[in-house]
């Protein structure tokens, strides 16, 4: 009896792990299945990123990009600094207007004398006065700095100075 139990054991464990084989021969197959239909799908995704070029093209494609980005970059630069050195000159171009038109004698009629005020950014700039009269026609010309008059200004000066400075 003693054999008999030997040979059942033995028969045993052979049907055991040819069922452990045919398990893992399964988990196997799955897994290899798996991974394949991934590589596929990789390899799909890759062919459509390829399209349109070889793939040796593929890198040539990229280092042009990258060269470009450096060129667009480069140009950004230059056109800031523009854009600062056209921002500085503003500062000091006409910005500030300001018109008041009068009758210097009260003989003349129709306002035809006047007082403009022209200021930049800091209201720096110059006020010019005419003053039309029966005898003729007369500009002068006052500077302004900081919004202050260089000279002492009359009424309408000073109504063209804050009309400019304050609108």
């Amino acid at each position: 009896m003693g054999g008999e139990f030997e040979l059942l054991s033995l028969t045993g464990l052979m049907i055991f792990l040819i069922l452990l084989s045919l398990i893992l021969n399964a988990v196997l197959f799955f897994m290899l299945s798996s991974e394949s239909r991934k590589r596929r799908e990789l390899e799909l995704r890759l062919r459509r990123f390829t399209r349109g070029s070889g793939g040796d093209n593929l890198e040539d494609t990229m280092l042009r990009m990258f060269d470009e980005h450096e060129e667009i970059h480069q140009i950004l630069d230059r056109e800031d600094r523009e854009i600062d050195e056209i921002q500085d000159r503003l500062r000091n171009a006409i910005q500030k207007v300001g018109v008041i038109k009068y009758d210097a004698f009260n003989q003349m009629g129709g306002n035809l004398s006047s007082s403009i005020a022209l200021l930049n950014e800091n209201n720096d700039g110059v006020i010019i006065n005419t003053v039309q009269s029966v005898d003729g026609c007369y500009s002068y010309v006052k500077q302004i700095r900081d919004g202050r008059p260089d000279v002492d200004l009359g009424k309408e000066e000073n109504e063209a100075l804050e009309q400019a400075m304050y609108g």
